[in-house]
C-alpha cells in the first residue's frame, strides 16, 4: 500500500494549507516552521516531507489520530471546536 503524503495544517486557523506555504490563505498567518500535531517537533516543511523526522508522524490510516490534530491546535481553536 502506497503510503499517503502528510497533511499541513495552520496552527492558527486549523485550516488545511499546502506544504511549502509561507502564510495562511485562509486566515493569513504567516509561517517560519512546521509543527509535528503528536510530538511537536518544529522545522522547515522540507524535513516533514515523508512524515515528521522524529514520530514518523503522517497523515494515514495508519496512524491518523483526531486526537493529535486537536491536541496541536492553540487554545483558541480548541475554544472554537468545544463550542
Amino acid at each position: 500500500m502506497k503510503k499517503k503524503a502528510p497533511k499541513f495544517f495552520c496552527e492558527n486557523c486549523g485550516e488545511e494549507v499546502k506544504e511549502n506555504a509561507k502564510i495562511c490563505t485562509h486566515c493569513g498567518k504567516f509561517f517560519t516552521n512546521i509543527r509535528c500535531p503528536k510530538c511537536f517537533h518544529q522545522g522547515d516543511s522540507r524535513e516533514f516531507k515523508n512524515g515528521c523526522p522524529e514520530c514518523g508522524y503522517s497523515n494515514n490510516k495508519n496512524n491518523f489520530n483526531t486526537d493529535d490534530i486537536y491536541n496541536g491546535l492553540n487554545d483558541k481553536n480548541k475554544e472554537l471546536l468545544a463550542n
